[in-house]
């Protein structure tokens, strides 16, 4: 992981009360993974990072890359975005912004649902 990059992000919340990364280090979104048999589990994973990637929606954290670390294995998988929205397309690949903005319309309800929830738990601490 050192060489991924320097800058090193615990936690990113990259949509506030919705979606929480496990970290990022340099440019590489890295999901950590603690199980025995990872081939189980990768296309689920693969999922949850792309939107994560999805999801920031101004590309705050300046992505390039995806990395999953498999600890049980002490395994470090990375894989360029780029090269990944290539595979997964079956024309030319779509642009990330026109993914962002897709993703973004097919989960606003989602989106409204948390940002309701945030604002009932605010309002319930601030009582006294």
């Amino acid at each position: 992981m050192l060489n991924l990059g320097h800058r090193v992000i615990l936690e990113p919340e990259i949509v506030p009360g919705f979606a929480y990364a496990d970290l990022v280090i340099g440019r590489t979104l890295v999901d950590v993974e603690c199980y025995a048999k990872p081939a189980l589990y990768l296309n689920s994973w693969l999922d949850q990072l792309l939107g994560y990637v999805l999801i920031d929606w101004g590309n705050s954290l300046g992505l390039n890359q995806l990395a999953l670390y498999i600890a049980w294995h002490a395994t470090l998988l990375t894989e360029p975005l780029d090269r990944l929205l290539r595979t997964a397309a079956t024309g030319k690949p779509p642009e990330l912004d026109t993914l962002r903005e897709q993703f973004h319309r097919d989960i606003r309800d989602e989106l409204d649902e948390a940002m309701l929830r945030r604002n009932r738990a605010r309002s319930t601490r601030r009582q006294w």
